[in-house]
């Protein structure tokens, strides 16, 4: 309310919405999301929206709300980076968040490296965003020793997210000497049993 205050008593035009009050809306799960749909609303098309900001919707507000809502609104006028699809894997709803990434920006989305470790670490989901990223990318991912030691290390999902690296591009699997002595020194027969 007080910021809709401010907004009619002021307009847009004399609020800037720098980094810093996106970061700190972005940042603050209780009254974060409606500042943010509030400011969203109101806002130019035009808006330029730091990768930094996104990166912290991604990873902080609840739900990734924002980040949707944000990128519905203004999709247009943002690059989604490396750097923010890492931050939407990584999140504790990186499924819904990789889901709208690859639906609205698919076709310019390369999944990296460093987006698939993101995924294969992230113990909360990360099964069911690596079967979204190999999904689209079934073509074109490889499986590097970083990405395959990443599944390993993951606590909950390690055995899921090496099955569907198996199943979804083993062509692509690179099982190097030292995957193989970190596969012998797991602690979960299923894990050995997949590479044999």
């Amino acid at each position: 309310e007080l910021m809709t205050l401010l907004l009619d008593k002021f307009g847009m035009e004399k609020i800037q919405l720098t980094k810093g009050i996106i970061n700190t809306v972005a940042e603050d799960i209780c009254t974060g999301p409606p500042v943010l749909m509030l400011l969203l609303a109101r806002r130019e098309i035009n808006i330029q929206i730091i990768e930094e900001s996104l990166i912290a919707a991604a990873g902080k507000l609840s739900g990734g709300l924002e980040l949707v809502l944000l990128l519905n609104s203004h999709g247009a006028d943002i690059q989604i980076t490396e750097n923010i699809i890492k931050a939407a894997a990584r999140s504790w709803n990186g499924e819904k968040l990789i889901a709208l990434l690859l639906d609205k920006y698919g076709a310019e989305i390369r999944i990296t490296e460093g987006i698939l470790m993101a995924a294969a670490g992230n113990e909360l989901n990360g099964k069911k965003i690596m079967a979204l990223l190999l999904g689209k990318s079934e073509a074109e991912a490889e499986i590097t020793e970083n990405v395959l030691k990443t599944a390993l290390g993951n606590r909950f999902y390690n055995k899921e997210i090496l099955e569907l690296f198996l199943d979804k591009c083993a062509t692509r699997v690179h099982i190097t000497e030292n995957i193989l002595n970190a596969v012998l020194r797991a602690p979960m027969e299923e894990i050995i049993n997949l590479f044999l």
